[in-house]
């Protein structure tokens, strides 16, 4: 059974799979990790990939590798991902910097978008 990883304040959370990542403050994401639901208040640096079923992130997000999210990628603040995106929606009110490719169904953006790769998708609003 894979744990829950609940953080406040500063820390790190390490390559691995959760059930659940929670982070209220700053965090460090050493690696690849995998989760079901991941849900960020603050800001979050990674140098690996992120599988989930789930993102949300409020405030500031900078990954270094993929983010794969089977359904919703929910962004209020800035983020930058230097690897592939792959969601089915993507909503975000800011700043959102792709340095590489971005595949979804539906895509709703609020602020400004920068894709350098190819952006393919169903629908964008």
């Amino acid at each position: 059974m894979k744990s829950d990883m609940k953080l406040s304040g500063s820390g790190s959370i390490v390559e691995g799979e959760y059930e659940n990542i929670s982070v209220s403050g700053s965090v460090k994401i050493l690696g690849n990790i995998k989760a079901r639901d991941i849900k960020i208040s603050g800001s979050v640096k990674g140098e690996g990939s992120i599988h989930s079923n789930s993102l949300s992130v409020f405030g500031s997000m900078h990954i270094n590798g993929g983010t794969e999210v089977e359904e919703n990628i929910k962004i209020s603040g800035s983020a930058k991902i230097g690897g592939v995106v792959k969601a089915k929606n993507i909503k975000t009110s800011g700043a959102l910097n792709i340095n590489n490719d971005v595949n979804f169904e539906e895509m709703k953006c609020s602020g400004s978008l920068y894709v350098n790769g190819n952006c393919e998708g169903s629908r964008r609003k």
